[in-house]
């Protein structure tokens, strides 16, 4: 409220309108699966376009989450707004846009009375100049940042099983022929959605629609896991055409003692690296924490697991904003608290 552009146009989503959006993601070369996953929940979506001259400027993605009191998504943070590759501002008119977006993104939250907002963005498109004036208005508007690491396989590496941890080798070496593996996506193997449920046991009846929509747009392939007959579970990798890389996304197993998360993998490596992929892209690695986030024995295990792939790092911000006092100091109490508890924990253990 009361900050205006002249030239610009707001368009919120809706279901009549979704294929501007749609398209908008498509083309950009800074989208991400996140942004194609928004689109298949449009109950608490209020994702907006900024047109400038009656052409596209920027996509910003919002969600509300945590009964309508968090603008994040998948319990996480948002995706990144998408700035339009076909148009050329010049330094004023982009900043002008982008602090009507940050002043859109206060507007709507406070309206709805949402109390945090969090959104993200790798470091890689820092080199954008969009990105980096993004980046300076977000802290000038009371966003914190925190930086996270972030592992990624170069699957165009050659020798890319040097970096293997000698446990992951070992388990590849003993197991990975005995183990019977089959692959599943919508090309090979157009499962309708009750035998898709079947097969993928374990999220969450709103995760799964999500999963399957993006399932029959081949956006998602998994494999089945099996060893003399007897099921072991399933990995499950969300697939990025565009960028032509895999996000490893979840497993899981049934109680053995057979690793088949290292197992599910390489066979995903192996498959895509045949597909010419260039990577596969492990996600935050919760090996350290932060006030934003403080990661548990479980997460940390995994990252062990992440790791145990060798790969290369990259950083993701995360740009966090209250929109009361009281809000942010019982978040800084609560937060201070854990992580207290945290080192305690872990002075026990030594």
């Amino acid at each position: 409220m009361g900050y205006e552009l002249n030239g610009a146009e707001i368009v919120y989503i809706n279901i009549d309108n979704r294929k501007l959006f749609s398209d908008f993601i498509n083309k950009n070369k800074h989208s991400t699966l996140e942004h194609y996953m928004l689109l298949e929940r449009m109950e608490s979506n209020h994702s907006f376009l900024i047109y400038y001259h009656n052409k596209p400027a920027v996509l910003i993605p919002l969600y509300f989450e945590k009964n309508n009191t968090e603008a994040s998504f998948l319990g996480m943070s948002l995706p990144p707004p998408l700035f339009s590759d076909d148009i050329i501002l010049i330094n004023k008119t982009l900043k002008k846009i982008i602090i009507l977006v940050l002043k859109k993104l206060d507007d709507i939250c406070v309206e709805n009375n949402i109390k945090l907002i969090k959104l993200n963005y790798m470091t890689s498109i820092f080199n954008s100049k969009a990105y980096r004036m993004l980046h300076k208005e977000l802290k000038k508007s009371f966003y914190q940042q925190y930086v996270f690491d972030m592992g990624i396989l170069n699957l165009k590496n050659k020798n890319l099983n040097v970096d293997f941890s000698k446990g992951l080798k070992s388990d590849i070496k003993k197991w990975n022929t005995k183990i019977n593996v089959d692959f599943f996506n919508f090309e090979l193997s157009p499962l309708k959605y009750d035998e898709f449920v079947q097969k993928l046991e374990g999220y969450s009846d709103d995760d799964m629609d999500i999963i399957y929509s993006l399932y029959v747009n081949n956006m998602v392939e998994f494999c089945t896991l099996s060893y003399q007959d007897n099921y072991l579970g399933f990995v499950l990798f969300l697939i990025d055409k565009s960028n032509k890389s895999l996000m490893y996304y979840n497993a899981f197993k049934v109680d053995v003692n057979i690793p088949i998360h290292s197992i599910g993998v390489y066979q995903f490596i192996e498959r895509y690296i045949e597909k010419e992929y260039d990577q596969m892209l492990f996600g935050v690695l919760s090996s350290s924490f932060n006030l934003l986030y403080i990661p548990s024995n479980k997460h940390r295990k995994i990252t062990s697991f992440k790791n145990s792939f060798g790969g290369e790092l990259e950083h993701m911000s995360v740009y966090q904003k209250f929109f009361s006092v009281d809000d942010y100091k019982n978040y800084m109490i609560i937060q201070t608290e854990r992580i207290i508890n945290n080192f305690k924990e872990k002075s026990i253990e030594t």
